[in-house]
C-alpha cells in the first residue's frame, strides 16, 4: 500500500493544445511505498487511458539540471528540488 506523507503541493497550469486554452489543478504529494516496491528502479511501462503505451522513469532531482529535462506539471522541478534540500 502506497501512504501519504505530508500535506499536497498544488499546482495551477494553464495550457495551450491544439489552439485551445486549458486549465488544471494538481495536487502532489510525497509518498512511501512498501518494501521493495520499485527497486529495480528501472522504467515502468503503462498506458494512456487511450491505449498510447509510455514509460515512467526515475530520476535523481540532481540529474534534473542537465540536459534540459523540464517535468510536468510547470513548476513541478523547481518545487522538488525546494524540498530535497536539508533543512
Amino acid at each position: 500500500m502506497v501512504k501519504i506523507v505530508g500535506e499536497p503541493l498544488v499546482l495551477e497550469n494553464i495550457y495551450s493544445h491544439h489552439g485551445e486554452v486549458g486549465h488544471e489543478v494538481t495536487f502532489v504529494s510525497d509518498v512511501v511505498f512498501p518494501p521493495h516496491a520499485y527497486v529495480q528502479r528501472g522504467p515502468i511501462e503503462f498506458c494512456e487511458d487511450n491505449g498510447q503505451q509510455c514509460l515512467a522513469r526515475w530520476f535523481d532531482i540532481s540529474q534534473l539540471d542537465c540536459g534540459g529535462l523540464e517535468l510536468y506539471p510547470n513548476g513541478l522541478k523547481s518545487q522538488l528540488q525546494k524540498r530535497s534540500k536539508p533543512a
